[in-house]
């Protein structure tokens, strides 16, 4: 959420949606702004290993995603990084239950 805090303007917004069933559940943030560029998903959730320097500004050390990777991964599970209906960018944590 921190990320999704970062990459939009004051009053854009940002969603948390958690969806559960019998097999699984997903933790979804979605937000308004610039996205993250297909090529960058899969590298962006390598440990320190931040976005591109101009959307960046320098901040974060490139953990936070390689972190939920390592989270979601421990439990079975996968991280899906994807575009939002919002117009930005996607991120979802989704372990089996």
């Amino acid at each position: 959420s921190e990320n999704a805090i970062r990459f939009t303007k004051d009053n854009d917004p940002i969603r948390l949606d958690i969806l559960t069933d019998d097999k699984s559940l997903e933790v979804s943030v979605s937000d308004s702004g610039t996205g993250i560029p297909e090529a960058s998903r899969q590298r962006i959730t390598q440990r320190f290993v931040t976005g591109n320097s101009s959307t960046n500004s320098g901040h974060g050390a490139g953990l936070g995603l390689a972190l939920v990777t390592a989270i979601a991964e421990g439990h079975g599970g996968e991280l899906v990084i994807g575009d939002s209906d919002l117009g930005g960018a996607k991120v979802t944590l989704k372990i089996p239950r």
